[in-house]
């Protein structure tokens, strides 16, 4: 009885001024006695998910103001609490977005997810009973965005665009993004420039489509300014070129390709542990907010696209409220917009 009333009195379009069947009614339908239909109110009763009214009946509660948390589904990366890591200030705008809906909605690592195989346990990990909706993110696989589909929990994913699963997203505009970041380099007085694109399976193959969006940006840039696409300018990452090598490395393809300038996402500047001197003179630019990984004693000019990812969480957590409360329906989109910033090498 506790699961059924669960189970159809938690969709959004329930009417929240009708009472749930009566005691009477749930005794004939389940064949049970009073005192157990009475039990079950009791715990529902507790738990949040109905409220009783004297002379009326009970009533389901609205789901925001159920007693639940709010899971996070991770993908594949470092310790979500990492220093640097973007996925920490994103956890930071969702935190502070919960408090705002509501001060005492948890927000609960429940999840990270490692590999598809892990997402076969999930049914343990998420129950009606305390979990009021799925943020996710880092999470571009097929299989696992189906299983989140197909679970039926109120979802936002978080820098994946999504939508054609049916789950809300908040999103960046990866192609958009390089096109911006190559043209600004270019507007410096560069033509040769080194380009980074990762990540690749030790296959040697791309699976994240943003990476392939940028590509084309990057493609489109070039092409917008007349200059024509080198090859030999293009490097995919991959994971033989280990974090200790990382600066040596690039510093001798610039060298080689006779470049005047280069261009990285994030996560391949916080992964270059020492800058050489050809590193701190040259133009860089960054896709995302560096400033925390660049050095200080940086003599070329550092053009990044800098996002708010603060704001990306705190939107994601809004987004999911309001998918709570409308329920299933068209999946909506939201994309992050960045600004450019230019910092000047230091004097």
């Amino acid at each position: 009885i506790y699961d059924w009333i669960i189970k159809k009195f938690s969709n959004p379009q329930i009417d929240i001024n009708k009472p749930v069947p009566s005691i009477h009614t749930l005794i004939k339908q389940f064949k049970v006695s009073k005192a157990t239909v009475e039990k079950a109110f009791v715990k529902l009763v507790e738990d949040g998910v109905l409220k009783g009214e004297q002379g009326r009946g009970y009533f389901p509660v609205p789901l925001m103001q159920r007693p639940g948390n709010i899971d996070l589904a991770i993908g594949p990366t470092e310790s979500i609490f990492s220093k640097y890591g973007y996925h920490s200030i994103i956890f930071s705008g969702i935190a502070q977005g919960a408090t705002e809906i509501r001060k005492d909605l948890k927000i609960v690592s429940s999840l990270c997810l490692k590999d598809q195989e892990s997402s076969l346990k999930w049914d343990n990990y998420f129950s009606r009973k305390n979990t009021l909706g799925i943020i996710v993110f880092n999470i571009f696989l097929d299989p696992i965005l189906v299983k989140l589909r197909d679970l039926q929990f109120p979802t936002v994913c978080v820098d994946f665009d999504s939508s054609c699963y049916g789950i809300d997203c908040i999103i960046t505009d990866s192609r958009k993004d390089a096109f911006e970041i190559t043209d600004e380099i270019i507007k410096l007085g560069h033509k040769k420039i080194f380009i980074v694109v990762g990540n690749l399976s030790e296959k040697g193959i791309c699976i994240d489509p943003d990476h392939i969006k940028r590509l084309e940006g990057y493609k489109e840039a070039l092409g917008k300014n007349n200059i024509p696409f080198d090859d030999n300018l293009l490097f995919w990452h991959q994971n033989s070129v280990h974090t200790g090598e990382r600066g040596t490395f690039l510093t001798k393809r610039i060298k080689e390709t006779g470049a005047t300038a280069l261009i990285l996402d994030t996560e391949e500047v916080r992964n270059i542990e020492k800058f050489t001197d050809t590193l701190l003179k040259i133009d860089i630019g960054v896709i995302g907010d560096i400033d925390t990984f660049l050095p200080e004693e940086r003599k070329g000019i550092t053009v990044s696209y800098l996002y708010n990812f603060y704001q990306m969480g705190k939107k994601s957590i809004y987004m999911l409220k309001e998918r709570i409360e409308r329920g299933h329906g068209k999946a909506n989109v939201e994309i992050l917009k960045p600004h450019i910033k230019r910092t000047p090498p230091k004097r």
